[in-house]
């Protein structure tokens, strides 16, 4: 196992081969499973690259993704979506509506006692990552994770 995962962690093997070598492949969806709707709301790392809570606090944002790009960081509150008071579906309304297009998705955020716009430019809609099974090969993982008696 050491040298299994040696390999791959140290990019001598690269690990989306790994995942299609099981039968599997990653794919991004639009929607997310029905485990992450439970556990996440305002999960937007696969699409803008930042989490928020309920409230539009700014939990994380990843490195060099839109948002960070953008210049949203940890602690921020977003306020408002494109004129809209924040939820988490006002951020995903405008992330599906500006797929494809070129308008910027605007945000009203709370940066400590002052408040800006920043526009996040970004086209390519909502990103939730999944396994699909690739037809033909064998299915590795399955098996592994079946409870046992």
């Amino acid at each position: 196992w050491k040298t299994y995962l040696s390999d791959r962690i140290e990019g001598r093997v690269p690990f989306a081969d790994s995942i299609e070598s099981t039968g599997w492949r990653l794919v991004f969806k639009d929607e997310p499973n029905a485990l992450a709707k439970k556990r996440a709301d305002g999960d937007f790392v696969y699409s803008l690259g930042l989490t928020l809570g309920k409230d539009g606090k700014v939990g994380d944002t990843r490195w060099d993704s839109p948002a960070f790009n953008a210049g949203i960081g940890t602690g921020m509150t977003v306020v408002a979506v494109n004129g809209v008071e924040y939820s988490s579906d006002a951020l995903a309304d405008a992330v599906r509506a500006a797929k494809g297009g070129s308008a910027p998705i605007r945000l009203l955020v709370k940066d400590f006692n002052r408040f800006r716009e920043i526009d996040i430019d970004y086209h390519d809609g909502l990103r939730y990552p999944a396994l699909e099974r690739i037809e033909g090969q064998r299915d590795w993982l399955t098996p592994i994770f079946t409870a046992r008696k």
